[in-house]
């Protein structure tokens, strides 16, 4: 069985994409997918950006499903069927 490393297993459950973490950390999407296959490449600045990227992520999640809240809670009938009116109004 292949061992993975705790970077890949933890975006994995944060269903964090490669491309995603790139990016906000300011590294390649090559250069991560190194770093996970060989934690030993990692430097402590790439650490830092990966750690501060994944700060960011949480942060803007949160943001999103803050929003996503307020949504709901004020459009109650969002789901049903003309525009929220009963059927056969």
């Amino acid at each position: 069985m292949e061992k993975i490393c705790w970077l890949r297993a933890f975006r994995c459950r944060h269903r964090i994409t490669i491309a995603e973490l790139s990016c906000c950390a300011g590294i390649s999407p090559q250069l991560l997918s190194l770093i996970e296959l060989d934690p030993g490449r990692q430097t402590k600045e790439q650490a830092a950006k990966l750690h501060l990227a994944c700060i960011k992520l949480a942060g803007a999640r949160r943001r999103e499903a803050e929003q996503m809240e307020e949504e709901l809670a004020s459009c109650p009938g969002i789901f049903l069927l003309n525009g929220g009116e009963k059927d056969g109004a």
